[in-house]
């Protein structure tokens, strides 16, 4: 499906408040667009946007079906939504942001918890419009090639837009595909792996077999590697399995998420750690996307590298591992770097 085709239909989703998707699948050039308008939903694709805390009824699991295709969206007359969903605009500065790092990291040290993730938020003033937005989602997707590069909007989540390195899940006639993903750094930087970067990807890559072994999953899991994703990397396994039984997944789904990479360890410590902690609530960011075809095939992405945005506002999110070996200065930096990614493809626009 060509850019111009899909710029207009995002930019017309946008300018009606319509409920929709737009995504583009790692290494693939097909963009796919859905706008939903029906109430029947007969054997069509559907959107699945799941919350970090699945247990908060403020952020509910969201489902945009594929009622309407790009075409079909802008030959049809739209009617205007006037909800709107505007952005919180919390955020820690890099002195709060520091001294709760000295806090968890002597946490951690004194054993109340292994590993946790801390995110933060970056809010910046805008001036784009529709077309603007449309465009800036071609735009990830020319830069982020090898990512889930998505667009979304309903009620209850609000507009986002981001490029995610990261798989959860993906099934397809019972072969599993998921990944153990954490550490960054620059892939101009000449520095190595450090052991913290090195046990904060062990941390996910033993979460994730553990689960699978759970669930009687007989795995396989590839050597470490460098993951790219834009202008940074990450350690990386890929783990994947056959003959998986497909009622399994919805409940798999459920105990992976959220793994390590984007909570912490034990989870259930990480993830009320984490409330009580972060300034902002993480609402969507660093939950999942699902995409259920209707042959079948299921591919679930974890909400990372994201940003949400209303009339006049960006909040771009972003977080980073804590182990007992982390360096806050480092870990600022690292959200810097992070948030940068994003904010530089938007300045491009004001």
């Amino acid at each position: 499906m060509n850019d111009e085709l899909i710029v207009k239909a995002i930019t017309k989703a946008i300018q009606y408040n319509s409920k929709f998707f737009a995504y583009r699948h790692p290494n693939s050039e097909n963009i796919e667009f859905g706008a939903e308008c029906d109430t029947t939903h007969q054997n069509i694709n559907q959107f699945i946007i799941v919350p970090f805390d699945i247990n908060n009824d403020k952020y509910p699991t969201c489902t945009i079906f594929q009622d309407l295709n790009a075409e079909e969206y802008l030959s049809t007359k739209a009617s205007l939504n006037t909800a709107t969903r505007n952005i919180s605009t919390l955020t820690a500065t890099e002195d709060e942001y520091l001294k709760t790092l000295n806090n968890t990291i002597q946490d951690i040290k004194n054993k109340i918890l292994d590993k946790v993730v801390l995110s933060n938020t970056f809010i910046y003033k805008h001036n784009m419009n529709a077309e603007d937005f449309a465009k800036l989602f071609i735009r990830i997707t020319k830069v982020y090639k090898s990512a889930f590069v998505f667009l979304y909007h309903t009620n209850d989540t609000g507009y986002w837009i981001g490029a995610t390195p990261e798989k959860l899940l993906s099934v397809d006639n019972g072969h599993i595909e998921t990944m153990a993903l954490a550490g960054t750094k620059r892939i101009d930087a000449k520095a190595q792996w450090t052991n913290k970067e090195y046990e904060e990807q062990k941390f996910v890559s033993d979460y994730i077999c553990n689960i699978l072994t759970k669930f009687q999953i007989n795995y396989r899991k590839s050597p470490i590697y460098n993951k790219e994703a834009g202008t940074i990397q990450h350690l990386c396994n890929d783990i994947s399995a056959d003959n998986v039984d497909s009622k399994i997944i919805p409940n798999l789904l459920i105990q992976l998420h959220p793994t390590p990479a984007v909570a912490g360890t034990p989870q259930n410590l990480a993830i009320e750690y984490i409330k009580k902690t972060e300034k902002h609530e993480r609402s969507y960011y660093s939950g999942f996307i699902g995409i259920k075809q209707n042959n079948n095939k299921e591919d679930y992405f974890v909400n990372l590298r994201c940003m949400q945005f209303d009339k006049s506002n960006v909040c771009i999110y972003v977080g980073g591992g804590i182990t007992s070996k982390s360096i806050p200065e480092n870990e600022w930096q690292e959200l810097l770097n992070k948030s940068n990614t994003l904010k530089s493809l938007i300045d491009k626009f004001e």
